[in-house]
């Protein structure tokens, strides 16, 4: 929800669904589960365990 009262650091939040970290590096924008990657445009999780 964007508006006036927003500041900046709220809007920096990378911390997204499930409180994991959206990681933009590359333009890849998977999310960081720890152990593995999620990337939500495919629905397919990345990385071996």
């Amino acid at each position: 929800m964007a508006g006036a009262w927003m500041n900046d650091a709220a809007m920096d939040n990378q911390y997204k669904y499930n409180g994991k970290e959206l990681n933009s590096d590359f333009g890849l924008n998977w999310m960081d589960y720890g152990a593995r990657w999620y990337d939500a445009s495919v629905g397919r999780w990345w990385g071996r365990i």
